[in-house]
Order: C-alpha cells, then structure tokens, then sequence
C-alpha cells in the first residue's frame, strides 16, 4: 500500500507542476500580449495627443494661405523655415508656440511662413519644395499651419530620408478638416511651385543663412531677430521685437 500511495502522490505531484508549469506561460502570453498593447495605445494616444495639442493651440485664430493670426494684426512676423530643420522645430515647438497662444491669439501679430532650404538639401535633397508645396496646398484649405506645425512634430533626424509621399500624407491625414483629394490635386498646382521659389528669391534678397529667421515688421518698420548666442528666439525677445516696431 505504501508503494501505492507514493506513487499515487508522485504522480499529483508532477499534474501540479505541470498545472503550474501551463499557468505560468499563460500569464507570460497575456502578460507580453498586454505589454504590446500599451505600448500600441501609448503611440496612438500620442497621436492623438499631438493633434488635439495643435487643435487646441489652433482653435480660433484664423488661417488665410501660409498667414496665421487676424488680417488687422499691426505686426507681422515672418518666418523663414525649412521643415526638416531641427533649430525650426525648436523653435515650433517652444517660444512660437507661446507666440501664437499669446500675441497671435490676441490679435497683436500675425504669421507668416515662408521656405527657405537649407537641412533639405543634404539628406532629404529633394524633399525641400515638395514639402512645402504640402504646406501651401494644405494652405489652399486654410490648414497651413496645421500641417507646418505637424510636421515640425514629427520631424525624424535630419540625416534620414524620410520626407515621402506617405510621410506627408500621413500628416495631412491628421490635419482637421483637411479634404485630402483637394490637397492631393493642389500640390500639382503650378502656382504654388511658383511661390515656393518666390519664398527663396526673398529670402536670398533679405540676406537670409539659415533656418529659422525671423522678420517682425509693424509701423516703425522691419526688424530681423539676431543673437550670436543662438539662433531660436525666447518669447521675452520676440516681445521685444514686436513692441519695437509697434
């Protein structure tokens, strides 16, 4: 009986483990499976979180063309960008983002964007007027700023050739309101080609090296923003600049 019986218990004893055993690589399964899923959420919720931030940033304040901000505004201040431009997304994304929710919400300046190629003609040579032909066609719709905005966002290094056609239909799948048969047919549009290469000309005209420059103009003429120690501007300085020309 004593044979039995431990027999009897060895064989309960590896049905455990082997329950046990079948458990654990269950819980290993849903736990990668749930891993995955978060981390899938995450990136779309980022998304989707940089859309509403820009929706947010946007809502309210008019968009005519590449201008962004009120027709009346005294002051004008005019960029000069180039999309791939990492010191342009800097800039985008930290003292013109409180520019645009404070003096061009309230209707003291407005904004203009204009191209100037400089990061797009080593690695993404090429891209420079298509991506801004995408900006002005997206601006047709009255989105410009949406689409510029967005891609300063989703910028990928500047040494990666990643400005496709599928790259800025993405983004203009994420601008708001945007029909994108419209924008699709716009960046064919030979005029805009044409404006793309009249940003260039100006820019050459003022003297522009580099991306971002900015020009403030208002009724005591036109200033160009310029430090030796670096070439984004702070808020404090573009309030400056604007309270100089006003």
């Amino acid at each position: 009986m004593s044979t039995v019986r431990e027999a009897r218990r060895r064989r309960l004893i590896a049905a455990r483990r082997r329950r046990r055993s079948m458990w654990m690589h269950r819980l290993a399964a849903a736990a990668a499976v749930a891993v995955t899923i978060a981390v899938v959420t995450a990136g779309e919720q980022r998304k989707a979180g940089d859309s509403a931030a820009l929706a947010a940033l946007l809502s309210g304040i008019p968009q005519h063309g590449n201008t962004l901000g009120r027709p009346t505004a005294p002051v004008t201040i005019t960029e000069y960008g180039d999309l791939t431009c990492p010191v342009g997304r800097a800039f985008a994304r930290g003292s013109e983002a409180q520019l645009i929710s404070g003096a061009v919400a309230g209707g003291q300046a407005k904004l203009v964007y204009r191209g100037f190629e400089t990061t797009s003609a080593t690695a993404n040579d090429g891209a420079y007027a298509a991506s801004q032909i995408a900006a002005r066609a997206a601006g047709l719709q009255n989105r410009a700023w949406y689409f510029i905005l967005m891609f300063y966002d989703r910028q990928q290094a500047e040494t990666t050739r990643y400005v496709t056609d599928g790259f800025m239909h993405g983004i203009a799948a994420a601008v708001p309101g945007l029909n994108l048969a419209k924008w699709r047919a716009a960046r064919r549009n030979a005029a805009l080609a044409a404006a793309v290469m009249a940003d260039g000309r100006a820019a050459n005209a003022a003297g522009v090296t580099g991306t971002p420059a900015i020009f403030v103009s208002g009724r005591r003429g036109t200033l160009q923003f310029s430090d030796p120690n670096t070439a984004v501007p702070t808020l404090p300085q573009l309030q400056s600049l604007i309270t100089r020309v006003s």
